[in-house]
Parts: C-alpha cells; structure tokens; sequence
C-alpha cells in the first residue's frame, strides 16, 4: 500500500513539474516582446500580434512578425517549414539585422503566408527598416513597405506597416564561463 501511494505521489509530482515547465516554456517570446500593425494580403487585413528573435547568430538576428503565436522562448526560424505555415495559417514578416549597422542584414528578408503556390516570398529591398533601439536586452523598430509589392507569379499584392520591441530577455545567449589556469 505504501509502495503504491509512493509511486502516485511520484508520478503526481512528474506530472505538476512537467505542467510547470511547459507553462514557463509555453510563452510566446520573452516578456514584453510586442508588435504593433498590420500587413494587407490580397486587400485582406491581417493583424500583426507576435514578434520574436532568433539568435542562433548574434552578428544576424532574426526577427519575425506574425499574426499567430509560434513555439516558446527557444524560437527558431528552422520550424517555419511549408507544412507548418500551411497547418496553422501563419502569416509572418521575416527579416535578418546587422546589429553593427543597424540595417537589414540581407541574409533574410521574406514573407511568409499560406499561399496556394509557395509559401514564401522574398521581399528583397522592398521594405523599409528604421531602428530606435539596439542594445543587449531590446531591439525596437519599424518595418514597413513603401509601396504595395506585387507578385504576379504567385498572384499576391503584399503591403505592411509594423512597429516592433523584440527583448532578448532570456533568448540572449550569454557567453560560457572563462575556465582558470
């Protein structure tokens, strides 16, 4: 009997930890990211309501805009795959940033959406990019096209306009401790 109320209260335990970090892991971006706009697909309006980073490369961070929440703190743009975007109709607005000049990086710069041809297009020097803030717990800026992109091979007319703080909270890596000689 003890042995049976040991295991219940062990797998009870499992189970609290196991809902505990799910709900601290379960944020969509680190406290306080936030973005502010919208983007028009096809004369539909689409709000803007998540933002997070990407520092797999601190020298080319990337950030993204979306209308949908995606995966927890650990966010990475490797899961954005067609599949993905398609499943859960995510509409996203990507881009890499060059932290030194702070600029588009040029390594990435796409829309994403779940479009019946492809689910990406790239956006090239099409937007506009002005940043406020660039240090090591923020990065705040807009992003925006001047004028409405059209794609007449996959047969989308794109504008946006989006105000963005992405933290870096607990995304930034911070730098492994220097071992003694």
């Amino acid at each position: 009997m003890r042995k049976r109320m040991f295991v219940v209260a062990f797998v009870f335990s499992c189970c609290a930890w196991m809902f505990l970090a799910w709900a601290e892991n379960g944020q969509s971006a680190p406290q306080g990211s936030s973005v502010s706009g919208s983007l028009t697909l096809n004369k539909d309006k689409i709000k803007l309501t998540h933002a997070y980073v990407d520092l797999d490369n601190p020298e080319d961070p990337i950030i993204v805009l979306s209308d949908k929440s995606l995966p927890p703190d650990n966010f990475s743009i490797g899961m954005l795959s067609e599949s993905y975007i398609r499943q859960k109709k995510v509409h996203a607005v990507l881009f890499g940033l060059s932290p030194k000049e702070k600029k588009l990086s040029g390594s990435l710069n796409f829309f994403y959406f779940p479009g019946k041809k492809t689910h990406f297009i790239a956006l090239g020097n099409s937007a506009a990019l002005t940043i406020t803030r660039f240090d090591n717990t923020a990065i705040v800026g807009k992003y925006k096209t001047p004028k409405p992109i059209v794609d007449d091979y996959n047969e989308v007319t794109l504008s946006f306009d989006a105000s963005f703080q992405v933290n870096l909270g607990k995304s930034q890596a911070s730098p492994a401790p220097s071992k003694k000689k």
